[in-house]
Formats: structure tokens, sequence, C-alpha cells
């Protein structure tokens, strides 16, 4: 059976849930859950599920509780496996960033996949990997090294935003370092001589980094806030803590920044007496792009009737799916909430975009747009090979 016609099978499977998988947007908009608390929006997704016939579904995987993993194979024939990723946490002011479409996308797109993958016993598994904590604490990277994507062909995810819809790019990747500074507490008025001013340090620190960053390459980012600077201001303050993200689209160039910075604080601490301790965490890696699946995208996106910008545009941000595209070849689609202006996410704005009518056509299209995408990759073999070596040739860049 050609591919149009099961694709238009998958469509009214998920325009005949429309109504449900909307409410469940809806209450996971109404009740925001951050990192790693997501009880409620994973028993809804889970319940979704299970009512629409997936048998095979595990909580608290890769030993996060809030976690899924919900499977098809229905001609026990597991490859290829294709692996759609749900993130469904909020920020501290909401679904600031529309995972509320996330989950519904992830969850309408598997049930539409499902359906035509038993009705047609088409050959594979059909994998959708609930990830929690993605705005903080990397779910997908956890489940990384659990081996939750060992096995997986190709990774689908889908974001919301603003201005023309787009296959995403390159972002950049991240590190972070928690730098504290200990020196000896002592009465800022009687005695100041006897202490060691752990918040001149930091202040030392902060102002290295000004400087720093004209030897930086200009796709560094640096920022920074003080998270400990003292108890009271009669006493010369003992320990400062703060947290400076690094960010940078090359590996290379993060490496050396990460370098600098650490310098800046060794030398603060030498300089005001201090001891210095320097936490390092590396972060989110930036995405890698792939212009096979891009194509995918860009050609389902066009049957389904949704403008779309020219290339894969990069863009400043980071996302724990970066670290899955380094290791699987993998499609974001960015699915456009405001299409008549550009704005930044994490915003009350963005937050009322995310539960807005035009939210409810972006949950509903980005539905269907990764089920023809996972139908694409399951009946054609040749374009995942070509998606992996291309994959693998970027894997030998020296920026990777």
């Amino acid at each position: 059976m050609e591919a149009v016609t099961i694709k238009k099978e998958a469509e009214q499977v998920i325009e005949q849930a429309e109504e449900e998988l909307l409410a469940i947007s809806r209450y996971i908009h109404e009740n925001p859950e951050l990192a790693f608390t997501e009880f409620k929006a994973q028993k809804v997704l889970t319940d979704f599920l299970a009512k629409h016939g997936f048998s095979k579904i595990e909580k608290g995987v890769s030993e996060m509780e809030t976690s899924f993993v919900a499977e098809c194979c229905p001609t026990g024939v597991k490859e290829p496996v294709i692996a759609i990723c749900g993130e469904y946490d909020a920020l501290p002011i909401g679904h600031a960033c529309g995972h509320n479409l996330i989950a519904v996308s992830s969850i309408g797109s598997a049930l539409a996949v499902k359906e035509v993958m038993e009705k047609h016993e088409l050959e594979g598994t059909l994998r959708l990997v609930g990830c929690p904590a993605e705005e903080s604490g990397g779910g997908k990277i956890i489940h990384i090294a659990h081996g939750v994507f060992d096995d997986v062909a190709i990774a689908l995810l889908m974001h919301p935003t603003s201005g023309v819809s787009r296959i995403a790019g390159k972002c950049k990747s991240e590190f972070e370092l928690d730098v504290t500074f200990t020196g000896k507490t002592a009465h800022a008025e009687a005695h100041p001589e006897d202490g060691i001013n752990a918040l001149d340090a930091m202040t030392l620190f902060f102002n290295a980094i000004g400087l720093v960053r004209q030897q930086l390459p200009k796709e560094i980012g640096v920022s920074y806030f003080l998270q400990e600077g003292g108890i009271s201001e009669c006493l010369i303050p003992e320990q400062t803590t703060t947290k400076c993200l690094i960010t940078s689209f090359g590996s290379l160039a993060l490496t050396n920044a990460v370098e600098k910075i650490k310098r800046c604080a060794e030398g603060a601490a030498i300089a005001t007496g201090c001891t210095c301790s320097i936490n390092e965490m590396p972060g989110y890696l930036g995405r890698i792009d792939n212009d096979v699946l891009e194509k995918v995208g860009k050609q389902n996106m066009a049957l389904l009737g949704e403008p779309v910008m020219a290339g894969a545009p990069a863009d400043n941000g980071a996302t724990d799916f970066g670290n899955v595209q380094r290791i699987v070849p993998g499609l974001n689609p960015y699915i456009s909430l405001l299409t008549e202006e550009k704005i930044s996410n994490h915003t009350e704005q963005f937050k009322q975009l995310a539960i807005s009518k035009r939210s409810e056509y972006v949950g509903i299209f980005s539905s269907k747009l990764l089920a023809y995408c996972a139908i694409d990759c399951l009946l054609d073999p040749q374009l995942i090979e070509d998606a992996w070596a291309e994959l693998r040739e970027r894997q030998q860049s020296p920026e990777f």
C-alpha cells in the first residue's frame, strides 16, 4: 500500500482522538509540574496510551519516577526502532515552553502509528519515550545512560515556536561550573583584618569574566548568578557560591572557554587568599542537523499545508534532544504558535500562546507530522541508512 494512503489513515486516527488530545493538553497546562515531579502528566499520558491499546507500558524507566516507555511491535520484527520523544515538565512560571503540546504530539502521533502498523502489519518497533526534566535535569541524557536509545534507528521530537515554522538546525552545547570561594569570617567593623573575604574573590571572578570575554569567540556565551554572598553586613563573608553557564556551537571552542573561566576563578582565589572549589558539570549537547531527515520533515509539512522556513536555522538555545541527536539521527520540527512575529519562549506571553486557539492546531498538526515522518521511516529502509551515513560523517568533524 502506498505511503500516502497509510498517512491519511493515520491522520484520521488523530482527528478521531482530537478532543481527547486537546483536553490532555489543557490539563497538563493547568497542572504545571517541575523537573522529576511530573506525576500528573505521566498518569494522564499513560492512561491515554493504555486506553488506546498500548499493552506494553513501563513507568519509572531509567530510575526516573516520572518517566515512561510505551512500545508497539505488531509483527514481532523489532527493527527498525522509531522513537517518538515526549516532554511534559514545566518552568517555575508554568508551561511557558509549550511542553503540554510536545506531550500531546507524542501520544497523538504514537497512537496513529500504532494503529496503521497493526492494520498493515508494518515491520519495526514504535517506541514512545516519556522524557521528564528537559528544562532542568536532562531526562533524555539519563535515558541515554540507561540504554533507552541504544537500538533506536530514528528519533523524533516536536517543539513549539513562534515566527515561521521550521526544522531546527544546530543549537548550543552547555557546560556548567559551580564555583565556591571559601575564606574566613570576621567582624566587618571591629576586626576586618582577621577575615578573608570570599565576596571579594567572587567580585574579582565576575570582573575577570567580563575582561576575558574579549578573548573568547563571539559564539561563546557566559551567564552566571550569585547564589550565596554572605549572611550579614556586619560579617566578612566566609563563603560565596555561583553557578556559571558557558555555551557554544562548537565543542572545541566550548572546552577552551571552560578552561579560561576556570582560570579566572582560580586566579581570584589566589588574589584574595581564599580557597576555590569548582564542580564541573557537562550539560546539554548541541543538536546535529540531518539533511536527510530535514527533507522528510519539510515534505510532510508541505503535504499538511504548513509554511516552513528555508534551511535548518541554528538557534542559541539548548536541549537534551541534542544529546540524542549525537548518537541517533533525529528530526526536531519547530511549529509556530504565533506566525506573525518572533518572540521569546520562557515568558508569560508564550505560556498563554501554549493554550491559545492556535495551540490546538499546533497540537493536532504536530501529531500528524510526526506520524507522517515515522511512517516514512518504517516504509523506507534506505532513508534510515542515508540518515545514519550522514550522522556518521558529521561525527568525524573536529567540532562534533
